[in-house]
């Protein structure tokens, strides 16, 4: 069973607080992808046992000033499509999926 966490980070100073704590006492390994302002080759959606948007100072609209927002929001798509554990604390993301 796979059992990478797979966190997705706008700012490099956020994290997954103490929920970093829960998941690896669950087996899961937690990867780290900051993907801040610059454009990402967004990795396999369906690789990770489990996929964190983590939240930022952006809009989900802001295509425009975050070029990285689309190959996120395929990432997200593909992730939910296939029913993968998927968690997005922010509304906005997840309404644009």
């Amino acid at each position: 069973m796979k059992t990478e966490a797979l966190a997705i980070r706008h700012v490099y100073f956020e994290d997954l607080g103490s929920l970093e704590l829960v998941l690896g006492d669950r087996g899961h390994l937690v990867r780290y992808l900051d993907i801040g302002r610059g454009r990402i080759d967004a990795p396999n959606p369906l690789h990770p046992s489990l996929l964190v948007v983590l939240g930022g100072p952006i809009g989900a609209y802001e295509d425009a000033h975050y070029p990285h927002l689309a190959p996120l929001l395929s990432m997200l798509e593909k992730s939910m499509a296939a029913g993968l554990p998927t968690i997005a604390p922010s509304a906005s993301v997840l309404a644009r999926s």
